[in-house]
């Protein structure tokens, strides 16, 4: 008797039918979803590693201004920096359908003492930080002040001489 509770050869209900393609189609959704997802954070993380090579970039240029420069280059209006308004702009992917505006900016360029412990002389060195802050093309905003920018900051020792 228990045997034939268990096994029926009536074949599938309405009911079941449609439970199965419930459960099939919120499957299919939730794949479709995970793969555009997934498609879009590639996308931003690929948009982050060619800003970061523009920062390194810039970044260099400042320290070969630094080392290579005249004694007034360069200038206190360079060393006062960008931090409010970008000093340069640039486009990443041009021909691309939503092309993405890159807008760099550099904190004021200073001079650090180079003591930190009386006992040893350090030279002095200047700090060097650039960063970069863009729009997606679907809206979300890399910003300094949401913390998600890219930037990068180095330490450049005075010329001797």
């Amino acid at each position: 008797m228990p045997w034939r509770v268990i096994r029926r050869d009536d074949g599938l209900t309405f009911i079941e039918v449609i439970v199965t393609f419930m459960m099939v189609s919120a499957a299919i959704v939730a794949t479709t979803y995970s793969l555009f997802f997934g498609h879009r954070e590639l996308t931003v993380d690929m948009h982050k590693q060619q800003i970061l090579r523009i920062v390194q970039q810039e970044t260099e240029y400042w320290v070969g201004r630094i080392y290579v420069g005249t004694p007034d280059d360069p200038n206190v209006i360079e060393l006062a920096g960008s931090a409010r308004t970008p000093y340069r702009t640039v486009m990443l992917d041009p021909n691309s359908e939503s092309p993405i505006q890159v807008r760099l900016f550099y904190d004021p360029i200073i001079t650090r003492a180079g003591t930190i412990n009386p006992q040893e002389e350090i030279a002095p060195y200047y700090v060097v930080t650039v960063w970069a802050e863009w729009t997606e093309p679907d809206g979300q905003d890399f910003t300094r002040n949401r913390g998600n920018h890219v930037s990068l900051t180095t330490y450049v020792r005075h010329r001797v001489g």
